[in-house]
């Protein structure tokens, strides 16, 4: 039975499969048979399983955490405790989304697989067998998609056991669906429009430079992240910024300039992400003309209009545009770390830079006495307040910051800030008192502490007093961080401006880099066009295929031959779908919905029509149309907003053929001899 279950187990996890056949029992589990003829497992001589009747128990506990409208969903179930598989069983038959198990014994796993037939489940990539905790956010972030219902329960006797690991479980669980809500929410379903305002945003962001010429020549000295809590309104935090503005590189975030420019004080950097019109942010701010600007491919078009003294583009990790710029541009473009907030995004530039340490101001991610900014800063009057009866909700004192901002209308409004309050969750403030915070504010947190790990040699310290507690970090009140770390010494601001006058350098429209760009659009025209061609031909040779095992299920030499024209189709997708990076934004979607049903991490690559058996052969051609329609509309989607996009792209003189840029005009015989 062990060797069948491994076979089995091997198809998805082949590591897990290797450490399980490597586990040797140890005499710490125990098989034995209950009053009622039932098989039942003990570990460490504590049954995994009720003695009477398990099978009920699965049945109850089951029936007590899904509910019936949640079986037929697309969903996730995350169990704790495998124990014999009465409960994952239950699960695979009642079910039809995903399922994580949490098995903390590995000789718990090794019994089990040598006595009971798992062969079918093991084999799905429906079930993921996980082993620690530290494989939660894998597991989890890989098979959850916003919209999807998360249930989680355990068996009873793991739950009593070991307390303190289920609630480790617990607490990751809570930050992976936190963290997997806000990065699914840019990366997977706002991929598609992200891409498609950064390629509108085209014209500017190859006009504006990069900030990378100024990576590193700040080593050592301070820097300020500036972000609009409500702690910047503590006693002496402006001040002393004030005080010291000239001994530190100050980034600030877009919403917390008003609360600048009323104390006086002109950052040095302001970041803005958002791609909605969140202009207003800047509005009446009077340094603007005198600030550097630092904006994201996709930030909204009004931004890159601001009339600042510098605008910077800046590209993430995770930026489709960024590879694509590069290919076409022949050089690296420098990519940031960023998670979707703004003040990471800040606070890595000035990492990028060489500051250290840096400190965090405004950053309470949490709500102290119910106010959400600070009292001078955009959005100030954006609070929690409670009614006549008790009943908590927000207010705005100018709710026209946000409707038609981020809200469509009046009521949305209404209907938002009555309900709000309902999402809202505690986090430990500084002193380890219970602060309100949302969602959103918790996986903030959790990216800065993500951001202290992957940049461990830069000390970050916390200055957001009265704020969430961040951990790995230090917290100090920001003028006693001044004085700890003898801000005074330093004067970065000099070496800053004359880095800023000496490499600033703006692009004319029609210059090179955009006669490149043109020339990279024509060229991905005739892929993108010979893409949809292809997967056309695949999918009528798939219906051949079928055609064929439906009339005689034997594959014969014909259906050979058939499939290795269909693989060669395969490659010539693969080839062209890897080499432009913006067609994974258009199809990100249908890519992760397919990973889960199919177990297949990347486009086509996984994809293997060789000769097999019949029903390994229909899902290999099931899963293939499923890529072949996906990139076809993707593929569609990206031709129309790139035709809008350089429809009236300056490239400077008129292209001719020995004039450095050719105008390639792609024809059905081109794309058919491809």
């Amino acid at each position: 039975m062990l060797s069948s279950n491994l076979e089995a187990l091997r198809k998805h996890s082949p590591q897990l499969a290797r450490q399980i056949e490597q586990t040797e029992l140890t005499g710490k589990t125990t098989l034995f048979v209950g009053p009622n003829g039932d098989i039942n497992l003990a570990y460490e001589d504590i049954a995994l399983h009720r003695i009477a009747d398990p099978l009920g128990e699965a049945r109850e506990v089951f029936d007590d955490n899904v509910p019936e409208e949640a079986r037929d969903q697309d969903g996730v179930l995350f169990m704790y405790g495998l124990g014999l598989g009465y409960m994952l069983r239950r699960a695979f038959v009642s079910t039809k989304g995903q399922i994580i198990v949490f098995e903390p014994f590995l000789d718990v796993l090794r019994q089990t697989l040598e006595v009971v037939d798992f062969t079918q489940e093991l084999a799905s990539p429906r079930v993921h067998i996980i082993t620690s905790v530290d494989q939660v956010v894998k597991a989890v972030s890989g098979r959850f998609l916003m919209g999807d219902a998360l249930k989680t329960f355990a068996l009873p006797s793991y739950e009593l056991k070991e307390p303190e690991i289920y609630l480790s479980v617990l607490n990751e669980l809570k930050s992976v669906m936190i963290m997997t809500a806000v990065g699914q929410q840019t990366a997977v379903l706002a991929s598609e429009s992200f891409t498609e305002t950064s390629l509108r945003n085209l014209k500017q962001v190859l006009k504006y430079p990069e900030t990378a010429f100024l990576n590193d020549q700040f080593k050592g000295m301070p820097g300020v992240v500036v972000s609009a809590g409500p702690s910047l309104d503590r006693p002496g935090v402006i001040e002393s910024l004030k005080a010291h503005r000239d001994n530190l590189v100050i980034a600030a975030v877009g919403t917390a300039c008003k609360a600048l420019d009323h104390a006086g004080i002109t950052p040095d950097f302001v970041t803005i992400l958002e791609s909605k019109n969140v202009a207003m942010q800047l509005k009446d701010v009077s340094f603007i003309p005198d600030t550097n600007l630092v904006l994201l491919t996709q930030s909204h078009e009004s931004l890159f209009n601001l009339p600042a003294k510098r605008t910077f583009v800046s590209y993430t990790v995770a930026d489709p545009l960024r590879p694509w710029l590069s290919k076409a541009l022949d050089r690296k473009l420098y990519p940031y770390y960023n998670q979707g907030t703004v003040s990471v995004m800040a606070l890595v530039h000035l990492i990028a830079m060489g500051c250290n340490p840096i400190f965090l101001i405004g950053q309470d991610l949490a709500f102290p006495e119910g106010k959400l900014y600070a009292s001078h800063a955009a959005y100030k009057g954006y609070r929690i307040v409670e009614d006549e009866k008790g009943n908590k909700m927000c207010e705005m004192e100018n709710s026209d910051d946000l409707v038609g901002v981020f809200l469509k209308d009046q009521a949305a409004w209404e209907r938002k800030r009555r309900s709000m309050v309902k999402g809202f969750l505690e986090t430990e403030g500084w002193n380890g008192e219970k602060l309100l915070t949302r969602m959103c504010y918790l996986s903030f947190k959790k990216s800065l502490e993500y951001v202290r790990q992957i940049f461990c040699n830069t000390h970050l310290v916390n200055c957001s007093e009265g704020g969430a507690k961040i951990e790995g970090m230090e917290h100090l009140p920001f003028a006693e961080a001044f004085e700890k770390y003898e801000v005074k010494k330093y004067h970065p601001q000099p070496q800053l401006q004359q880095l800023l006058e000496e490499h600033y350098i703006l692009q004319p429209e029609g210059s090179e880099d955009y006669q490149k760009v043109y020339a990279q659009y024509q060229q991905d025209r005739v892929d993108l066009e010979c893409l949809v061609e292809t997967t056309k031909d695949a999918m009528a040779r798939v219906k051949k295929i079928e055609k064929a095992l439906k009339n005689r299920p034997v594959i014969d030499v014909s259906v050979q031959k058939q499939l290795a024209k269909l693989d060669d189709m395969d490659q010539e997708m693969t080839r062209l779908s890897k080499e432009n990076s913006l067609i994974n934004s258009y199809i990100r979607m249908e890519m992760f919905k397919f990973a889960k049903k199919y177990n297949r991490k990347f486009i086509l690559e996984d994809v293997e029509l060789q000769p097999g058996d019949i029903d390994a052969m229909k899902e290999n051609l099931e899963s293939s149309v499923y890529l072949y329609k996906t990139i076809q509309k993707g593929a569609r989607r990206l031709m129309e907003t790139l035709e809008i996009v350089f429809k009236d792209f300056p490239v400077g003189e008129p292209a001719t053929e020995s004039g450095g840029l050719m105008v390639l005009e792609p024809t059905f015989a081109r794309i058919k001899k491809r």
